[in-house]
């Protein structure tokens, strides 16, 4: 028995060509889809990077929303550690998410995640970026592989949408905000709205 979790042979898997065919197929049907990921903190390596198998998908489907080599970070707005936030700054374009009190008062959870950015070409036409960070938070390349995308301080987004050509939806999340960690019975946090 390996007494030290460096002496387990950990299992790598990605999406196969035949995945994410079956999930392009689906979207193109009008199927929407969420994809989350996580930051690049001891993520694995060449293909099978979150960011690389998620912008696998999302550049199979046609989104212009990619999820960020990176971490996001902010060492003066955090819950005690630099990767453990709360925002509040809703910028949807297209719905008043603050509108009542669904989100009102209401922080989105996001822990140990990173940045969602635009492709390339940068085409925002259909695209809603959902949540932004504060003026504070940052991103920095975690595993140090330098293949993350620059984003200024406090021009961080962490949530963001799109409605695709066929009619499906994407959701382009920097973090699971719709885990058990994420999302609390007392639903003091915004991540079910």
């Amino acid at each position: 028995q390996p007494t030290d979790y460096a002496d387990y042979d950990l299992v790598k898997s990605k999406l196969s060509d035949e995945e994410v065919e079956a999930v392009k197929e689906f979207v193109n049907g009008g199927g929407s889809l969420i994809i989350t990921s996580r930051a690049d903190y001891k993520d694995g390596e060449d293909d099978y990077q979150n960011a690389t198998q998620a912008n696998n998908v999302l550049e199979s489907i046609g989104s212009n929303l990619r999820i960020n080599d990176d971490e996001v970070i902010d060492s003066e707005n955090n819950e005690g550690q630099e990767y453990r936030l709360m925002f509040d700054t809703y910028t949807s374009s297209k719905f008043d998410l603050t509108s009542g009190s669904e989100v009102e008062d209401h922080y989105y959870s996001f822990y140990s995640g990173c940045s969602v950015i635009l492709d390339d070409e940068g085409n925002d036409e259909n695209v809603d970026f959902l949540v932004k960070g504060h003026s504070t938070t940052e991103t920095k390349d975690a595993d140090y592989e330098s293949d993350s995308v620059a984003v200024e301080k406090g021009e961080v987004y962490v949530l963001g949408a799109e409605e695709l050509e066929d009619g499906g939806k994407v959701i382009v999340a920097g973090t699971t905000f719709f885990s058990d960690f994420e999302v609390s019975g007392d639903n003091i946090n915004s991540n079910i709205q």
